[in-house]
């Protein structure tokens, strides 16, 4: 006597994927924003919201806002969208390292003051 095992036909998409999927198409993800209020605030105001950073921060945080002052653009969001290092990912500062290398960009002639 012979007994032959098969397995059980697997569904195509496990359940928690068809649930996700559903769930998914009833709550869609918000839209990102294009902006919010801290993006445009002052030099100042952003160096005093970070006073908190770990101690030894405070230099590195003053070259990334130089360097992001470089940049095209009228909030510190915009600056950091037109440097492409939202793009580049973790390796964002090789942009940063570039670019000081090369000098400040005319990013910013003909536009308004930015936020200092």
């Amino acid at each position: 006597m012979t007994i032959e095992l098969t397995a059980p036909a697997r569904p195509v998409a496990p359940v928690w994927l068809s649930g996700y999927r559903a769930a998914r198409t009833r709550f869609p993800p918000r839209p990102a924003a294009a902006g919010w209020p801290s993006a445009a605030q002052a030099r100042e105001q952003v160096r005093e919201r970070l006073a908190s950073a770990p101690p030894g921060s405070a230099g590195g945080l003053g070259l990334l806002l130089d360097w992001l002052e470089d940049q095209p653009g009228d909030t510190w969001q915009q600056r950091w969208l037109a440097s492409g290092a939202e793009t580049a990912g973790t390796s964002w500062r090789q942009l940063h390292a570039r670019c000081e290398i090369a000098g400040p960009s005319a990013g910013r002639q003909g536009q308004g003051q930015a936020p200092r």
